[in-house]
């Protein structure tokens, strides 16, 4: 049979009610009503769970059955293994938020149906290790949910562990190793050194960080001819530790080089190679383009005297010390007024400019031009204008204006006893007389033939009978 006990959710209403259980009492519902106030409190789609703490120390949590305002909780073996009081608790859920609890006591007993259970039995022993069971597999869920985090620490430290229960992550701090050894000196460029010319092209020899050379040369230009240089350097490739870059010079051509990398702390050879010798001076370019003419060798023999001064015979002392003596910004942006009286901004000789008349009474009738003169004209009254008014004018200007089209039926376009054509000059509201071409008379008036609709541009015609053949059918536009 099942309990069944009414708890009030609202603060201080109802201290502690009492539910009774009793030892291996497992299967029994109990049933709770939940009410707020005087009022009963709809639980539908909240959780609602029964937990509490035994005597053992043990927990135990039970999830209700929702119905209404109605909880029902099955006991079992986890809330009644041990007699005695079992303080606990009803908790609302909602989601993760509890949004009301009440307090209860679970009370125990014994079971009556075995008075003669004595301490050490099987009967008292095996709720125990039921429980037991229960326990180690709730502990077995939690590892399976366990997660861990490393960090690593700085070198020397000590090492780290913690664990949350309630998140159930494991924390490690790690110290981080030891730096390993140095690795190789990789091989660099320690110098570069013109050490030969013939006729246009110099060579030069790097010298590397381990005593191997490479050689390679620059063209110089020829009689003032563009020599060639070096427009860009580009990487073009790479192949495991190896990168490939070209070279484009000013005349197009190209050639290719290539730098091998370090790898894993060992160092790195840094032999650039253009067509197989090296260009590069670390990550420098070392083909260096001349910028002023005493970079350049003076095959030509131009004149060299840093004390030579250019004169011209032409310009004299005194043409010098007119120049001299202009003042500074004399004569600048200087604007010509018809109205300044003085300064350089002065016109001079200004021509005297009379008024223009603008209206006829400005000039002297000397032509004796009549004045005041209202016309009149007698034959008009006897002409036949003289009785047109502005009625008949209107009239005349709306008058309608008409215009002819002949439009064809043609037999493929009849559908469902219809079809549409164009017709030019048509709208929705002007006046349209249609009527058949002596020829089409006949086939028009057999096939029961009508203008159903106009549109723009358009007209429908309807059929009782699909004539045979095309109908031609002139159209008047009244518009």
């Amino acid at each position: 049979m099942a309990q069944t006990r009414t708890i009030d959710i609202t603060p201080a209403r109802i201290k502690w009610p009492v539910i009774e259980a009793s030892q291996f009492d497992v299967g029994r519902p109990v049933i709770v009503h939940v009410k707020d106030g005087s009022n009963w409190y709809d639980l539908t789609g909240l959780t609602v769970k029964l937990q509490g703490t035994k005597p053992s120390g043990f927990g135990y949590s039970v999830t209700g059955v929702v119905s209404g305002h109605d909880v029902t909780f099955t006991t079992t073996y986890d809330m009644t293994s041990e007699a005695g009081f079992i303080a606990s608790e009803v908790s609302i859920i909602d989601g993760t938020d509890v949004i009301g609890s009440q307090n209860i006591m679970l009370h125990v007993e014994e079971s009556p149906h075995v008075p003669e259970v004595v301490d050490g039995s099987a009967e008292r022993i095996m709720p125990e290790m039921r429980e037991l069971v229960d326990r180690a597999e709730a502990a077995a869920e939690v590892l399976l949910d366990c997660s861990a985090i490393a960090t690593t620490l700085p070198a020397g430290s000590n090492a780290t562990a913690s664990y949350d229960v309630d998140e159930g992550v494991f924390t490690f701090g790690i110290p981080r190793g030891n730096k390993g050894d140095t690795g190789d000196t990789g091989v660099g460029i320690s110098s570069i050194t013109k050490t030969g010319t013939s006729g246009l092209v110099d060579t030069y020899t790097i010298t590397y960080t381990d005593s191997s050379t490479s050689t390679f040369t620059v063209t110089n230009g020829d009689d003032g001819d563009d020599g060639v240089g070096i427009r860009s350097i580009a990487k073009t490739g790479t192949s495991g530790l190896v990168d490939t870059y070209t070279i484009t010079y000013t005349d197009n051509t190209t050639s290719t080089f290539t730098v091998t990398n370090g790898q894993n702390g060992t160092g790195s050879v840094s032999d650039v190679l253009q067509n197989g010798v090296s260009v590069l001076d670390g990550d420098t370019a070392k083909v260096v383009v001349p910028t002023k003419t005493s970079d350049l060798t003076n095959d030509s023999n131009f004149v060299v005297d840093a004390n030579y001064v250019h004169t011209d015979a032409n310009f004299t002392t005194t043409e010098k010390n007119k120049l001299a003596g202009i003042a500074s910004g004399a004569e600048v942006n200087v604007q010509s007024d018809w109205n300044a009286t003085s300064g350089d901004a002065l016109i001079l000789n200004k021509p005297t400019i009379p008024t223009v008349p603008t209206n006829v009474s400005a000039f002297t009738n000397d032509a004796g031009y009549i004045t005041g003169y209202t016309e009149t004209d007698p034959v008009f009254a006897a002409s036949p204008a003289h009785g047109i008014t502005s009625a008949n004018i209107s009239s005349w200007n709306g008058k309608a204006s008409v215009s002819s089209i002949t439009v064809s039926l043609v037999v493929a376009n009849w559908s469902n006893n219809s079809q549409t054509v164009t017709a030019t000059g048509v709208t929705a509201s002007n006046n349209v007389i249609v009527s058949p071409t002596p020829a089409s008379i006949d086939n028009y008036v057999a096939g029961g033939i009508k203008c159903t609709a106009q549109a723009s541009n358009s007209l429908t015609f309807t059929c009782t009978t699909t004539p045979t053949s095309a109908i031609s059918v002139n159209v008047v536009i009244l518009s």
